[in-house]
Parts: structure tokens; sequence; C-alpha cells
């Protein structure tokens, strides 16, 4: 049964208009089951796709970018009564010591999951060129990436694809596990957060991107 804790799953989605692609990746315990690649100007109908698609897959959870347009499509999707998770990149980590915002800490935690092989090889290309793209702060007192804007320079393109399965990774860290003697979703159990992250893998230089 989806939800339970050895079966988490979720829809996760960068929202993107204007010529870049808006992804939504349909997860089961990390591994990318199905993709959606959308171009659409219009943050209802992107909300309303990534609703067909949670449908599709019986999911009722979802996580994606908070800002801009994607606050848009998220409360679209709330609205639906369906499980979202906000995610603001620029805002401060659950662990500000060691980093410097949200996309950093999460890319981190994803790093290390990499480093220890729990994360599928993807099968897509340019979502594994995209991932090695992003770099962080060499130096840097925190762990820092380097800014997207520098990252869709040398990369040509903006890392939707990248960034969406970062945000997957991370969603089905968040997702409630199920109490195996409920029978409904009113008894769950959230897991503790997770200090650490991969700081000390990435401040050894073993992961680069």
């Amino acid at each position: 049964v989806f939800g339970t804790e050895d079966k988490r799953h979720i829809v996760a989605c960068d929202p993107a208009i204007g010529g870049d692609e808006c992804v939504l990746y349909y997860m089961v315990n990390n591994k990318i089951e199905d993709a959606l690649i959308l171009h659409i100007n219009d943050t209802q109908k992107i909300g309303a796709e990534a609703l067909i698609f949670m449908l599709k897959h019986d999911c009722n959870y979802y996580i994606g970018d908070a800002i801009g347009i994607g606050k848009g499509v998220n409360d679209y999707i709330r609205a639906s009564k369906k499980y979202v998770i906000d995610l603001i990149s620029s805002a401060t980590a659950q662990d500000p010591e060691h980093y410097s915002n949200v996309r950093s800490e999460i890319w981190s935690y994803a790093a290390t999951k990499i480093h220890r092989r729990e994360i599928p090889y993807p099968e897509d290309e340019k979502l594994r060129r995209q991932l090695c793209s992003v770099k962080y702060k060499q130096g840097a007192n925190k762990f820092e990436l380097v800014k997207k804007e520098i990252t869709k320079r040398e990369l040509g393109s903006s890392p939707d694809r990248a960034d969406a399965f970062i945000y997957g990774i991370w969603g089905i860290s968040q997702v409630p596990l199920a109490d195996p003697k409920a029978n409904d979703f009113k008894r769950i159990v959230f897991p503790a957060p997770q200090p650490g992250y991969g700081w000390q893998e990435a401040q050894q230089g073993i992961y680069n991107g």
C-alpha cells in the first residue's frame, strides 16, 4: 500500500513557463516511474495537468516550487484536498549552521543518497547531464550551490529536470508514514528531521555536482 514505511510515492514538479520545461515526475522510493514534460504558459493548466497526473497514479502527495508561478500551481492542487509540500529554495535551511538555504540543503541531502547508492540510476541522459551541471561553491563557510544563473549559462538551459528530481527525493523523505494500525490518514507518523544531509561528504569533495 502506498504511503507505508516500505513504499512511499510523490509527484514532484519544477513549474516553468516562457520556454523552459515544466517537469513532472511520479517517483516511488526515489525512482522515477513516470514523467510528464509540459510547455504551457498558463498556471491553472499546469495545475490541472499536475492533478490529472496525480490521479493517474493514485497519488495524494505533491511537492513543488512555491514561489512565482509555483505558488499558483500548489494552491490549485491543495484546493483539491491533496497533501502539498511548498518548497521555497531561497528560504532558511532546516540546518542553517551548515547550509546557506533550502536549495543547497536538499541538493546536499540528495548528493549524500547518490553517494551511498541509495538512488536508482536515472535512465534519462538529459537529467543526468543536468544533475552533473549543478556545482557548489568551493571554500564557502556553509554548503552553498552556485547561482542558478551560472548553471543556466554553462548548461545552456535551465536544469528543470534536475530540480524536479531533487524535489522528489526530498519530498519522499517528507511523505508521512502511515500507522500500520490505522485505516485512514487521521493517524500518520511524520519522519523526524534529519540534520546533516551530506555536509561532511561535500566538504571532502566527494560530490561536486
